[in-house]
Formats: C-alpha cells, structure tokens, sequence
C-alpha cells in the first residue's frame, strides 16, 4: 500500500458567510495503491489513539476493473499508515461500519455481494491486527439486503442496522431491517419496519438507548424523501417513528448521536428548495422536534456523519459542491443548539468526500475518500483537524463535564 504524507500545514477554505474563522487542518493524510479504487464509509478512534477505517477496495477501471472487496485500515494518531487488511467474494462488496471490540479487534458490517444488486447484510469481527475471527451473513431470502451500520449493545452484543428488498404488491421496496445478535454474530431477533404500504425506508445509523432499545436514523421515500427516525424497544417493537425535513428532490438522516438528556440529534440532507442543504434536527427522546437546522450555499451540500463534542456541541462530517468544481470534504462545528461556530473545507476539484467522523486527541478526525486530479481512482482519505476542548487523558470524549481532564496537545 501507498503511504502519502502531506508534510506542509494545508491552509482551510472557509465557507459560508457569517460563520467564524476555520479551525486549522492539522494534517492530511491518503492511503491507496496507484490507480486502484480503495474508500472509506466508517472510522472509529482506537483505544492507542489511533484510528480504524472500512470501507472497499477495487482494481483500476481501465481493463475492465474488478469487484470491490472489504477492505480495513489500520493507522496510528498522526496518521501513520499500520497495516490493512482486504478480503472478499466474487462480487461487490463493502465495509459501511466499525468499533473496536474490547480486546483490541474490530466489528465491522456492510454488504456481501451475490449477484449485481443483490447483497446479504454482513458483520464480522477480526483480532487486533485485522485477521478474521468470525464472519456472518443475515440473508434477504435471495432480496438484495445491506448492513449500514453496527452499534455494540449493553450485554456484550451488536446490534446491525440497515435495509431489506421486500416484496410489495406488483412492485418492490426497501425496508428499514434490525438485526440483534450475541457477541458470536447469532441472531437474536430480525425485524423489518416501513413507514408506509409503497416506498423506499432504509436505516443508516443506530444507537442504544438507555432503556435497552435502540434508535435509528435513516431516509423515507414514502409520500415524500426526509429524514427518518425510529425508536423501538429491547425486543424490536415500534414504539414511534417520524419524519423531519427533505423536500420534493431528496431528504436523509444519515447519522445520529443521542445526549445526556436522552434527547435525539441527527444529521444529513434537506431539500427545502431543490438543492441538497446539510440538515441538523434535534427532537426529544419521544421524537418531537426541538429544532433543526439547514447549512449550505447555491449548489448541494450534506451531512454524513455526526459526533458530540464534550462542551455539548457538534461536529457534522459531508460533502459540499457550493464552492467548489467538484466534490470538497465539509465539516461543521456547532453549539449545543445547532447553531454554527465554524465551518472548514477540504479539496473540491474533483470528488473528495468526507464519510465519516471520529474524536482526536486535540480535534476531530474526518474519514472518506478522494479521487487524484488526472485520475480515475480513489485513494482513503484521513484529515485532523483542530478543536480545542476538554478531553480524557486517552484523548477520548466524555459527555459528563465533571469527568473533564484538560489535555492541552
């Protein structure tokens, strides 16, 4: 694997008017063989301070290309390139999620490919330097079905989240599926929900709740595109969902985080005008809304991921195309009431995007892809930025102030 060290301080590109300064980017870093196609759709800060990020990796499209594979990488707190690991079948296949497992290794999830367009949801997990211990694949009954996202459960279990190609009537949609396993990946229990009778529902993220259950955010095409919450309890029965924002041309709730208070925030895209706006919604832990929030210019712009941040705030990981030729690397620093503090950008010449987020000792961490000027192939990308705040001694995050320990990086 290529290992490419930008060594200069890379100045910010600030965006949106009436939004304070940018932080500084601390260092950029992207990981790839030449001309291959290799991505990053989740990241986790590792216990060493250093970070884990799944994604897929593909030959080069020139000759015909080849079928993308899990692909797990490895690098320490300044970014220094450790080890990656690259395993697969014969068909499209990709990694959307991972956390590190308490003894070291990685749970990881995404989507086993069978045939084109046809997938079984997939969670594994690997020792601490990437090696399989165990694989499972939950089955669609030969519909297309896709794991987004894991979350680790109170009781040493997972908890996967994603979408289910069902039957319906003369046509078929996507379901929003919860899967609950055990530590080994057995199948607790599986459930499917839908907002309406037509349409498309699928689930992106999802977190426990402090009563056992689980909430999930996601989209809905049923009636309208919008964001998508949904709120069941331990055993996976509905105890409500709603819908926030979207608009005629398009509407999502990619991530979520919940608060102390149990209240629920989630991020992703709005179309209140036709072009995408990066969404910021707040509701209670009943799903009534708070108050939401849409940042953007003339052209699309959306959020991916989300991370609270130890003062209360948040920090929104995407993609902006409102300044720039292409795709740029967005990211959003927030108060506690969705209100913008700063807002930085990175690239935009061609397709560069940010996919996901994780805390840094010292700043956040943004994880995506970005694609070479001249090139047709990607490489993973893996930016720091700084945002000062109260950390743990380990540089990880606590959202209880009286457990605050300035680190000063």
């Amino acid at each position: 694997m290529r290992h490419r060290w930008l060594s200069f301080v890379v100045a910010g590109l600030l965006l949106g008017g009436g939004i304070a300064s940018a932080q500084e980017i601390l260092w950029v870093e992207t990981y790839g063989q030449p001309g291959d196609r290799e991505t990053a759709w989740g990241a986790a800060a590792t216990a060493d301070g250093g970070f884990a990020m799944v994604g897929y990796e593909a030959p080069p499209l020139e000759g015909g290309g080849g079928a993308d594979d899990f692909h797990l990488v490895k690098v320490d707190s300044q970014g220094a390139f450790e080890w990656s690991r690259t395993w697969g079948g014969f068909e499209g296949d990709w990694l959307t999620a991972v956390v590190e497992h308490p003894d070291g290794g990685y749970v990881v999830a995404g989507m086993y490919g069978l045939a084109p367009f046809v997938h079984d949801a997939y969670l594994a997990r690997t020792d601490a330097l990437g090696n399989l211990v165990w694989e499972r694949r939950y089955d669609g009954a030969g519909l297309d079905t896709r794991a987004q996202d894991v979350w680790p459960t109170s009781d040493g279990g997972y908890a996967v989240v994603g979408q289910q190609r069902v039957p319906n009537g003369p046509f078929e949609s996507y379901d929003v599926r919860l899967i609950r396993t055990d530590g080994a990946g057995n199948v607790a229990w599986d459930r499917l929900y839908r907002r309406e009778e037509y349409g498309n529902d699928v689930g992106l993220a999802v977190e426990e709740t402090a009563d056992g259950g689980f909430v999930i955010a996601g989209s809905t095409q049923s009636s309208a595109w919008a964001c998508y919450l949904l709120r069941v309890d331990a055993q996976g029965n509905l105890l409500w969902d709603q819908v926030y924002g979207g608009g005629f041309a398009g509407g999502s709730c990619d991530d979520l985080e919940q608060t102390p208070a149990g209240n629920i925030v989630a991020t992703g895209c709005s179309t209140p005008a036709g072009d995408c706006q990066t969404f910021l919604v707040s509701t209670d832990a009943d799903g009534v809304e708070l108050w939401s929030r849409e940042f953007g210019g003339a052209s699309d712009d959306s959020g991916h991921a989300l991370l609270r941040r130890p003062d209360g705030g948040f920090a929104l990981a995407g993609i902006s195309s409102s300044s720039t030729s292409g795709w740029a690397v967005d990211l959003i620093r927030t108060d506690a009431d969705g209100n913008p503090l700063w807002q930085q950008s990175w690239g935009g010449d061609l397709d560069d995007r940010g996919l996901a987020i994780a805390p840094a000792a010292g700043g956040l961490a943004v994880a995506g892809f970005t694609t070479p000027v001249g090139q047709s192939s990607q490489d993973v990308l893996l930016i720091k930025v700084a945002d000062a705040g109260p950390l743990f001694a380990d540089g990880f995050e606590s959202g209880d102030p009286s457990a605050w320990t300035l680190v000063v990086p």
